[in-house]
């Protein structure tokens, strides 16, 4: 009796820890569950989350918020290096965005930090534009509507996408960056500086403008190392040929711009333009195709024309037409316009102002922007590189 006792006993002990056991697991298993949900909340939620780049005070600048200023930046910049890549200063876009400058930082970063600075100094400006009461006119947003649209032609869908920009977005942006330049050029007209004395600190005589119009041909592969010395004379015979027609024709011309007769050359012939130099036939005389004209303004410390014939030409009189001029490229013919033009000279002492003016706004800048302390989130602004990053090269 005993004995079935302490057995049954046993018994009921061992049923409630085995009902014990499997609650243990469920609750187990549904806490796991239910953080994996969250996981995935949190997940998703930073997915959708806007993305802050920078803080500037207690204001939020958003990574949709400086695309307009990221793409303007990008287009800039690629145009700067198609001319560097023509100069023969970059060997390619992603070389030009690559380079190291004076500060240490390459041109890639330095557009970078532009960008931030822009986008501070426009959320700033803003509130000063629209508390003064400036609006978008009718033509701005015009030009907005079609500035946006291109912008938008141009970003790759998944770029988009990824950013989450939006068309509402971006013409916001552009129409604050417009109001704000406005507001900024109206700012400088403002501002009252010495003129005068600005003017009286140019110097004149540095900046005396010559106006001037020429013909040239080009006698450069005369001086080829592997050209012979018959070939050298040759070609610089034909060249004063040719100048030595043009010299005539030109006696009673008044209008040079319409001396040269041209030959029009289809799409096709031009695309063969390489091919036509090399069988065209060397023994040939030139025509008006291997003229050049063009005008050409300079001051004496500019490099117009090269250092044996510049000094020739700046002792010629107001419509005086040179003879043919051997200069180390080629041969010229020169006709001066204007020997004492002082275009150059009103140009610098508008830069002057212009310069003076903007002293005065960084200074208005400075005030207002001194509460604003900027604060770059990494996280997200580490993963943005320009040069490729909305336009493709």
């Amino acid at each position: 009796m005993n004995t079935k006792n302490r057995i049954k006993k046993t018994n009921n002990e061992e049923a409630p820890a085995s009902k014990t056991k499997g609650y243990v697991k469920w609750i187990v298993g549904g806490v796991l569950a239910v953080a994996l949900v969250v996981a995935f909340v949190i997940m998703g939620i930073e997915q959708l989350a806007p993305k802050v780049v920078a803080t500037a005070g207690d204001e939020k600048i958003l990574l949709k918020d400086v695309v307009y200023d990221i793409y303007q930046a990008e287009v800039q910049g690629n145009q700067t290096a198609n001319w560097q890549i023509q100069l023969g200063t970059a060997q390619s876009t992603s070389d030009y965005w690559n380079m190291t400058q004076d500060d240490g930082l390459t041109v890639a970063e330095q557009a970078k930090q532009g960008v931030i600075d822009s986008a501070v100094q426009t959320m700033v400006l803003y509130k000063e534009a629209k508390a003064a009461g400036y609006k978008a006119t009718k033509d701005e947003k015009k030009a907005v509507k079609t500035s946006v649209e291109t912008m938008l032609n141009s970003i790759p869908a998944q770029k988009k996408k990824e950013i989450g920009i939006k068309k509402a977005q971006l013409t916001d942006s552009a129409l604050k960056t417009t109001i704000v330049n406005r507001f900024h050029n109206d700012k400088l007209e403002s501002f009252e500086v010495d003129e005068e004395g600005l003017r009286a600190g140019v110097d004149k005589n540095e900046f005396r403008q010559y106006n001037t119009e020429y013909f040239f041909i080009g006698t450069t592969n005369a001086d080829a190392e592997d050209a012979s010395a018959e070939d050298a004379a040759a070609t610089k015979e034909k060249a004063l040929k040719k100048m030595k027609e043009i010299q005539t024709r030109i006696k009673d011309a008044k209008d040079w711009s319409k001396v040269l007769v041209k030959t029009e050359k289809s799409e096709d012939e031009n695309t063969e333009a390489s091919t036509e130099k090399e069988t065209k036939d060397p023994n040939a005389d030139l025509t008006d195709d291997d003229v050049y004209y063009s005008d050409r303004n300079f001051i004496a410390s500019g490099d117009a024309y090269d250092d044996t014939i510049r000094e020739q030409i700046m002792k010629m009189s107001n419509g005086e037409v040179s003879d043919i001029i051997e200069g180390e490229d080629g041969y010229y013919i020169v006709r001066m316009n204007d020997n004492n033009s002082d275009e150059r000279y009103e140009q610098e002492v508008s830069n002057a102002i212009s310069e003076a003016k903007e002293a005065k706004f960084k200074e208005y800048y400075a005030e207002l922007s001194k509460d604003y302390k900027v604060t770059i989130n990494n996280k997200i602004w580490d993963d943005v590189t320009l040069g490729s990053y909305l336009v493709a090269y």
